[in-house]
């Protein structure tokens, strides 16, 4: 919370994203591709004050050439954020927009552990794709405040 406290003094809002990640590849699901890739979790913010972050977010994943595939992105499917983003927003409700990210495991064999570096370099370039554009749309949030 110092932290964030800091960072609202000097940038007078924050952009948080927070990372999770979700198995797919167990026997009790009967059909693993129904599952999207990305699910953006915004049942714990407030929402319609996020709203220009969140479709610029979701506008932008699914656009992003993902290793020559595009990208199944969904809001609020499954996971709808947790309590860490209800924390936060509840402290910071002028100042803070934080979007709860679950990703799929595709970056990984999820029975192994073993990391695929190609896809998880991939997601780092969409993860830097993004900041940017929701930087601004955020930042248009808090002055209109």
């Amino acid at each position: 919370m110092e932290l964030l406290k800091k960072v609202h003094k000097r940038h007078g809002y924050s952009l948080l994203y927070d990372l999770h990640s979700f198995n797919y590849q167990r026997d009790q699901y009967d059909d693993n591709k129904k599952f999207p890739d990305i699910i953006v979790g915004t049942g714990k913010i407030d929402r319609e004050k996020g709203l220009p972050a969140i479709k610029t977010i979701i506008k932008i994943m699914r656009k992003f050439d993902f290793m020559g595939k595009r990208l199944h992105v969904v809001e609020n499917s499954i996971f709808p954020g947790g309590n860490f983003p209800y924390q936060i927003s509840n402290k910071f409700p002028q100042k803070c927009c934080i979007l709860s990210l679950e990703f799929k495991k595709f970056f990984m064999n999820e029975k192994t552990g073993e990391p695929f570096w190609e896809h998880l370099y991939t997601i780092k370039q969409l993860l830097k794709s993004t900041i940017r554009p929701v930087q601004q749309q955020v930042r248009k949030i808090v002055e209109m405040e």
